[in-house]
């Protein structure tokens, strides 16, 4: 959840900047970049689901990794390209990128919790005991 959270704390603010404090956003950049460098959530390929004894059982979750995978790129390279002086920082482009791929990752975020659920059930099957 700490990556939705430092996603949303330059989602919210990114046009205000432009606006109310231009000479903040050098330094919003760099916090921008900071977030998008951060641990992002990661998948492991089809080849893993077999772990857990159930063939299949994240490939819902890979769709939704790649569905809004594209659209962090782009956010990273944007403020990489805003940084690097090869842009102008453009709030509403930033705001724009950022709302192209949240509904996504918030969904899969919200949908991986089942899938969490289901694998610590395959664990329980599997040894008998059950995580603490």
């Amino acid at each position: 959840m700490s990556f939705l959270r430092g996603i949303n704390s330059i989602h919210l603010p990114c046009v205000n900047f432009q606006t109310r404090s231009p000479e903040s956003v050098s330094d919003f950049v760099e916090y921008s970049t900071s977030i998008t460098k951060a641990k992002r959530p990661s998948y492991f390929r089809e080849s893993s689901n077999g772990r857990a004894g159930v063939p299949g059982l994240l490939a819902v979750n890979i769709e939704q990794y790649e569905a809004f995978h594209g659209g962090l790129e782009a956010l990273t390279n944007h403020v990489e390209a805003i940084k690097s002086s090869d842009q102008k920082y453009d709030g509403t482009r930033l705001w724009s990128i950022i709302g192209s791929f949240m509904p996504v990752l918030q969904q899969h975020l919200y949908e991986e919790i089942e899938t969490l659920r289901r694998l610590t059930s395959c664990e329980t099957r599997s040894t008998g005991r059950r995580r603490g």
